[in-house]
């Protein structure tokens, strides 16, 4: 059998990373990739108003995630890359297996890499939640009242209009939309469910 390709996006800190982690939990037929793992160096990132932008899909290495996907659904073993924050830390070699799960923000806006999936769920929630979600995670992972404010105008002035030009045009192109301010247990039942259905 194929790996069967099931790509999340959707507004950041919608509750996509929760989620997966959820679903992968306890099941080793499951492989988890990150977009987060394919940033070129931040330091090609365009800037906007003075911050660097993280929001647009040209600063991810889609054409690295396309031939990894290839690859996975090809039944080859494939090299991936691991990234934190925009810098290279190494390549790691997975095999595929029965599910492959693909998250990123940015995901549905490469058509190439889009086309490979199965099926595509959007994790979708309201402005005011994802900024707030985003301001908060900010604060908690960089407690100074600067970083907070930075956060603030960020989220504001560049990542909500990058995704309204680069994310949310996707939505309909999902084979299912959740909604990311329910229960999380329930979303995670939602897709497992779904995931039976296809691999049965």
């Amino acid at each position: 059998m194929k790996p069967l390709l099931i790509g999340i996006a959707g507004p950041s800190c919608s509750g996509k990373t929760t989620i997966i982690k959820e679903i992968v939990k306890n099941n080793s037929h499951i492989v988890r990739l990150k977009v987060d793992n394919y940033w070129k160096d931040k330091n090609t990132f365009p800037k906007v108003l003075g911050y660097r932008n993280w929001d647009r899909p040209e600063n991810i290495k889609f054409d690295v995630l396309a031939k990894n996907l290839t690859d996975l659904k090809a039944g080859r073993k494939t090299e991936v890359p691991i990234c934190k924050k925009g810098q290279f830390d190494r390549n790691e070699l997975i095999k595929p297996t029965q599910i492959i799960l693909v998250e990123g923000f940015l995901l549905f806006a490469d058509k190439k890499t889009c086309d490979q999936l199965d099926l595509k769920i959007y994790i979708d929630i309201p402005k005011e939640v994802s900024i707030d979600r985003k301001i908060k995670r900010s604060h908690r992972d960089w407690p100074a009242e600067k970083y907070v404010k930075i956060a603030t105008e960020y989220s504001h002035k560049v990542y909500w209009p990058e995704y309204k030009k680069y994310v949310r045009p996707f939505k309909q192109q999902a084979d299912m939309i959740l909604d990311g301010t329910a229960d999380i247990q329930d979303n995670v039942i939602i897709i497992i469910k779904k995931m039976q259905e296809l691999t049965a």
